[in-house]
């Protein structure tokens, strides 16, 4: 079973993070009923990991250990057989999820049911990463107790964040300025 899954940005190859990632090509990109098993597998560190996200070149992917954000480069983009282990950065709180801004410069981890947020000075660099003393209580925001978060998602242009739950429910917040959840708001439940 997988713990969490990403895709390349082109959408040609699906990863699942569980105990190690693995890579799938995709026959017809986005279309996960084409994968195939790459047999690209690159074992991660004794430490159970709960989310993986790359950036938005593919030479770097972070997990989540604990309460630590893991950084791993890669020399060949997207290609998880040429990662090395890089930097890591400890976020002081056990995080269940992790997300970027599309720039690198603002990284986000749930620490269900609350999301805060880092800045890094130096784009997707985990070791510049700074708390902005922002956080955001995603369930006392929603009308309803949905439990605790396990995944979430930025719409592309950072208005909007995506957030589900223990109890399957995904809950929509508008965000006042993109990319700064600071009084984001709730608005609807699916």
């Amino acid at each position: 079973y997988a713990d969490a899954i990403e895709f390349s940005s082109d959408g040609g190859t699906m990863y699942a993070l569980g105990g190690n990632i693995s890579a799938y090509t995709l026959g017809t990109p986005w279309d996960i009923t084409t994968a195939v098993y790459d047999a690209d597998v690159y074992p991660l560190p004794a430490n159970y990991q709960d989310d993986v996200k790359f950036n938005a070149d593919g030479s770097k992917f972070y997990t989540i250990e604990g309460t630590y954000v893991r950084e791993y480069d890669m020399s060949v983009a997207f290609d998880i057989k040429t990662a090395t282990t890089g930097a890591n950065f400890n976020i002081a709180t056990t995080a269940t999820a992790l997300n970027m801004s599309s720039d690198g410069t603002k990284f986000y981890f749930v620490t269900s049911p609350s999301m805060r947020q880092f800045t890094a000075s130096t784009p997707w660099d985990v070791t510049t990463l700074v708390y902005d003393n922002v956080i955001e209580d995603l369930g006392a925001l929603e009308p309803s107790s949905h439990g605790s978060y396990q995944y979430f998602d930025f719409k592309r242009d950072g208005t909007k964040v995506w957030a589900v739950s223990s109890n399957y429910y995904v809950d929509e917040y508008t965000l006042l300025t993109p990319w700064d959840i600071d009084g984001m708001s709730w608005t609807s439940t699916n």
